[in-house]
């Protein structure tokens, strides 16, 4: 399966991470670093975003990249997050041409 990680930290590249089937949800609260919730990606049906739900508490960084991507007007994200397919599925199981979307927003994405 691929996940989509965007780095709060601008300086870090987006990057496309293989993961088991039976690992998604582990791998995405590794990867968050915390409680997930989520958030859906506007435009883009089956395709989730996993956010630390405790991420403004904590006052994790802003994610202005993820902000983006969720089209979220009325919702700052904040840490790291994670894209999913529904459920934890392959990213490119309902939309394979988001890689290429990623691969050319963020060109270091192998």
């Amino acid at each position: 399966m691929k996940f989509i990680v965007i780095p709060a930290n601008l300086c870090e590249p987006l990057r496309i991470e293989e993961v088991d089937d039976k690992q998604g949800y582990d791998k995405a609260r590794e990867w968050v670093r915390g409680y997930i919730q989520i958030v859906r990606v506007r435009g883009f049906k089956r395709l989730e975003m996993c956010v630390d739900e405790d991420g403004h508490s904590k006052q994790l960084p802003p994610n202005i990249r993820a902000t983006t991507v969720a089209d979220a007007y009325n919702q700052k994200i904040v840490g790291d997050v994670v894209v999913t397919g529904s459920n934890f599925k392959s990213v490119d199981k309902y939309h394979p041409e988001i890689i290429e979307i990623i691969r050319a927003w963020a060109p270091t994405v192998a």
